[in-house]
């Protein structure tokens, strides 16, 4: 034990030999000691029959390589490193064709819903001009009536002195309503122009997964060596899907 620990202590302090040497004097002592056989390999030592061997100098003389915990031959090492990499590129061939189902298959109700956003923002802002333009009348009908009065001067009377109290109060609200309204008209030309853009987006991205998904299909089955659905007659993702409803709401 005594060498053991003085072996992992010149390990640990990145004296390789001596931690060798004391490897060895505990071994001498205890082979089959799973310590040892730890220190070992830590010091990059393997064992091969009833010796431990430099890993690296096993291989480098035996003509092998190590990839990840295996030893193999240098073309099985090769032919492993071909096989993962056509493992990715499926793998990353099998993820696009997720996410264009994924588009098709969801972008019909989220191009429904867009299509409810931009109208209900057509819908606010043609009230809000509508609300903007009433504004504006009630107040030019209102300042050519206090033109008038004023023209009046001390003429009017007490009637008509009332009527231009009133004129002035309900010329500040409806300055107040022409500001709310012109506010809620910026909003909404705002939002529809967002939904706009939102809707012609999920459209392209909708079309551009349509397109893709067969070849990805193909690009998939070449590289498996398996058939395509599509070549088997089995429909896609994309077919079993139920007729596209129009994408404009009617007016």
């Amino acid at each position: 034990f005594d060498q053991c620990a003085l072996a992992r202590w010149c390990l640990d302090h990145a004296l390789v030999s001596q931690a060798l040497d004391h490897t060895k004097q505990a071994e001498s002592d205890d082979s089959f000691s799973p310590i040892v056989a730890k220190l070992y390999n830590d010091l990059g030592f393997t064992k091969v029959g009833d010796a431990w061997v430099n890993e690296d100098e096993h291989l480098a003389n035996t003509g092998m390589v190590k990839v990840g915990s295996k030893v193999m031959t240098k073309d099985e090492a090769a032919a492993a490193k071909d096989s993962q990499v056509k493992a990715n590129a499926n793998s990353r061939l099998d993820q696009q064709i997720q996410d264009a189902e994924w588009v098709i298959k969801n972008s019909e109700k989220k191009i429904a819903d867009t299509i409810q956003k931009r109208d209900n923002a057509k819908s606010e802002l043609a009230k809000a001009q509508a609300d903007t333009q009433g504004a504006q009348s009630r107040r030019e009908q209102l300042e050519k009536q206090l033109e008038a009065a004023a023209a009046a001067g001390k003429n009017q009377n007490n009637r008509q002195q009332q009527q231009t109290a009133n004129n002035q109060a309900a010329l500040q609200d409806a300055g107040n309503d022409f500001a709310k309204a012109s506010g809620a008209q910026l909003k909404w030309k705002k939002d529809l122009a967002n939904q706009d853009e939102a809707l012609a987006k999920l459209k392209a991205s909708l079309e551009k997964a349509k397109a893709a998904l067969p070849e990805l299909k193909k690009q998939l089955a070449a590289a498996s060596g398996k058939p395509s659905e599509t070549s088997t007659g089995e429909k896609s993702a994309a077919e079993k899907l139920p007729a596209e409803k129009p994408l404009e709401a009617k007016p």
